[in-house]
């Protein structure tokens, strides 16, 4: 008997380089270069969108970041948390002294870095939701236009291929997962990958619609 064919395992693969990511950033991002790549999207975006719907983009991550992490004491409950609670004591011998200190400065740092890379996704988030609603004028009339495809060959004998419409869910699926491995990359992200990810799953799904299986 033949082995069924296992599909492959995205959602695994997804949340593997998710996690390394999150992982390499915790451990050994600076946070100067956090900042650096927002400042260098930011100016990407302007030079693309213009100024006044980056300020947009940008306020509302702040509102996110706000509402969700600030507001809520979330970012200064998780200082305090892994802060000793003891605190610096001038009566420390010189090495001990060194040593808390030390600990506190990489406690601040990876503090900061965690939470500024937390603000870069959703400022990431932020600007992909923007796209998607600068390309719905793209997006509908292919979804339209595969939908009416799809009726009209009911009622024809044409020909619709299962490889295809499997094609087109594996496309629009790869770039969802580059585009969330990106909106949490330590890196900084060219203006133009995420219109044009959009747009290469649109024309997935117009490929999957058109030619899913013809029921009357």
């Amino acid at each position: 008997m033949a082995s069924e064919k296992k599909s492959f395992p995205y959602i695994t693969v997804l949340l593997f380089v998710l996690i390394s990511e999150v992982l390499i950033i915790s451990a050994f991002a600076k946070y100067e270069s956090i900042v650096a790549y927002g400042e260098k999207e930011r100016l990407s975006i302007s030079q693309w969108l213009g100024e006044k719907t980056e300020l947009q983009i940008m306020s509302r991550s702040d509102e996110w970041y706000r509402s969700l992490f600030m507001d809520t004491g979330i970012v200064d409950s998780t200082l305090s948390y892994f802060l000793p609670e003891n605190g610096i004591n001038m009566k420390w011998d010189a090495e001990t002294y060194r040593r808390e200190a030390e600990l506190r400065n990489t406690i601040i740092e990876r503090h900061r870095v965690i939470w500024s890379s937390i603000y870069l996704v959703l400022y990431r988030i932020s600007n992909i939701s923007n796209w998607f609603i600068l390309l719905l004028p793209l997006i509908v009339p292919l979804v339209v236009d595969g939908w009416m495809k799809r009726e009209c060959r009911k009622w024809e004998f044409a020909f619709v291929s299962p490889l295809y419409r499997k094609f087109g869910f594996k496309l629009v699926t790869i770039i969802a997962i580059i585009l969330s491995i990106i909106a949490v990359a330590p890196v900084s992200v060219p203006a133009l990958v995420i219109p044009i990810g959009i747009a290469v799953s649109s024309f997935g799904l117009w490929v999957a619609i058109v030619n899913t299986q013809k029921y009357i």
